[in-house]
C-alpha cells in the first residue's frame, strides 16, 4: 500500500521526466550514443546514474549538486564495497 508520502514504486527513470523533455536515463543514453561509446559502457554510465537518483531519494541530480557526491561515494565504498581507482 502507498501512503500519500511515500513515492509511487516505479522507476527513477519515470519519477525523472518532465513534461515535454526526455527522461534523465534517456538523456544519459543519448549523449553517451552521441559519443560513440559502446552500448556495455552506456548501460553501466546508465546504472551509474540510476543509482546516484534512487540513493538520494529520486531527487534529481541538479537539486543534488556537489554536496551530495561525496556521500554516495562513500556509501557505495562502505556499503557496496566498490573500490576506488585512480585513471591515469
Amino acid at each position: 500500500m502507498t501512503t500519500a508520502t511515500s513515492p509511487p514504486n516505479r522507476p527513477a527513470s519515470h519519477i525523472l521526466s518532465s513534461a515535454g523533455k526526455p527522461k534523465l536515463l534517456d538523456q544519459v543514453r543519448a549523449a553517451a550514443e552521441a559519443a560513440n561509446i559502446d552500448r556495455r559502457v552506456q548501460n553501466a554510465y546508465v546504472d551509474w546514474v540510476r543509482r546516484f537518483v534512487v540513493f538520494h531519494k529520486l531527487r534529481h541530480p541538479s537539486e543534488i549538486r556537489q554536496r551530495g557526491i561525496a556521500p554516495f561515494l562513500k556509501h557505495i565504498a562502505v556499503q557496496e564495497h566498490v573500490s576506488v581507482f585512480a585513471a591515469a
